[in-house]
């Protein structure tokens, strides 16, 4: 919009306005995507400067260096994004933080979290105290587990994980009620040992007849995971010398908050298969996505592809997902609280995200998401065509299988540090194939 005769732009909301567009185009025919004809402006070299100091400039110094209120709120909640899209921090940001926290309790909720997800995402070492005082004041739950999950991280913090319960349980009696005290619970009491087996993981008994993506990370999601997909016919997809094919795939936010947090890493879990679309999302890009919905999301019937009756969803309904063996463990359950919570809008896309942001991170040349699953694109800073697509590489495989019926399984297969190869795998895909 124009105010002053200078343009204002939400860039929070543009990235998490997404429109799905059905029809097929030229471009991205059913006999495949020329990604050589792939082209977005907005990845030039020029482009990505004059954004990259727009942001910088206007959106964060500027904004920051006025006055909070009522009416600059929404603002500062838009400078509290671009932070975290860029990695920027200074002394102006630091200064303007701390003085958000002193008037926390006169804020919106609204403004509450974007301050919070913004310190949790850049100032993992500081406003101890500041946070410390939240968590004692706030009634609110999502406030509550965000202040949690910052403090927790302080090595020499009073607050230990029997504090946080006892506090959990004193502020909110009917904590067990709530799908993000539950989820908080049980993530500063639960194991922190991953419990999965790969031989469990690409075992038949899950969805036969489906197709089904994998897509496998670490717990430690600042290292790149993969996707591998079995299809209807329960082999996994093979190149044309019978190689498994494997695509690098990242299910890390930006934040790297937990699942149950708003713009938290990717659940693990199942999502229904939905679409293959469009977006005009500048953001994600041209190149096709992979629709996903999530329990509570979508309906029932929606999620299972199926024509039975309007139900609630319940464990018992979700359950017909997991072999019963397997439904002891916690971690196929994500999807489920998430959904529950109020988490939506997890999808599988592209990016024309600048990758420099990231160029000292372990994920580096992937971008992350709000909590969506992100294949790698690079693009020429010249023309701005793209010269590399994991997401087309993907949209490419689901084209040449049944997805009437499908779902993606995301989970975390161990706590090594490292990204997953195909070594990593193979061998479990084999045994699970005889």
């Amino acid at each position: 919009m124009l105010k002053n005769n200078k343009l204002v732009i939400n860039y929070k909301a543009i990235l998490l306005l997404i429109i799905l567009v059905f029809s097929s185009t030229q471009l991205f025919s059913q006999e495949g995507i020329k990604v050589e004809d792939v082209f977005s402006e907005r990845t030039t070299k020029i482009k990505r400067n004059e954004f990259k100091n727009n942001l910088i400039n206007n959106n964060i110094e500027l904004t920051l260096s006025q006055e909070l209120n009522d009416s600059s709120e929404a603002k500062w909640q838009n400078s509290f994004w671009a932070m975290e899209l860029m990695g920027y921090k200074s002394e102006n940001t630091f200064t303007a933080i701390k003085s958000a926290l002193n008037k926390f309790d006169n804020t919106t909720i609204t403004f509450q979290r974007a301050l919070l997800e913004v310190v949790f995402t850049l100032y993992k070492n500081e406003f101890y105290h500041e946070i410390s005082k939240v968590l004692e004041s706030t009634h609110n739950e999502k406030i509550f587990a965000m202040a949690a999950n910052h403090l927790i991280r302080f090595k020499n913090s009073k607050y230990n994980t029997e504090e946080f319960t006892s506090l959990l349980k004193n502020k909110f009696p009917k904590w067990n009620d709530n799908s993000i005290l539950l989820s908080l619970y049980n993530h500063f009491n639960g194991s922190t040992e991953v419990k999965f087996k790969l031989d469990e993981i690409f075992s038949l008994k899950f969805i036969p007849n489906s197709t089904i993506i994998f897509c496998l990370q670490r717990k430690n999601r600042n290292y790149e995971g993969a996707i591998v997909i079995r299809n209807i016919n329960e082999k996994f997809i093979r190149d044309n010398s019978g190689k498994i094919i494997i695509i690098p795939s990242l299910a890390r936010s930006v934040t790297n908050l937990p699942y149950y947090i708003t713009n938290g890493n990717s659940p693990q879990g199942f999502y229904s298969v939905q679409n293959i679309g469009r977006t005009s999302n500048v953001f994600i890009g041209p190149t096709p996505i992979l629709e996903l919905g999530m329990p509570f999301e979508l309906s029932v019937n929606k999620f299972f592809h199926d024509q039975r009756p309007n139900t609630e969803w319940n464990f018992e309904t979700y359950d017909e997902l997991i072999p019963k063996e397997f439904r002891g463990n916690k971690n196929y359950y994500e999807s489920f609280y998430a959904g529950m919570a109020g988490r939506t809008e997890i999808i599988a896309h592209g990016t024309t995200i600048n990758p420099m942001y990231y160029k000292s991170e372990t994920y580096y040349p992937n971008t992350p998401s709000l909590g969506c699953i992100t294949q790698s694109e690079l693009w020429d800073e010249n023309t701005g065509k793209l010269n590399f697509s994991n997401q087309a590489k993907l949209i490419e495989i689901l084209r040449t299988v049944d997805i009437s019926n499908a779902y993606l399984l995301l989970i975390e297969i161990d706590s090594l540090n490292a990204n997953i190869k195909l070594s990593d795998i193979q061998d479990f895909i084999l045994k699970a194939e005889k």
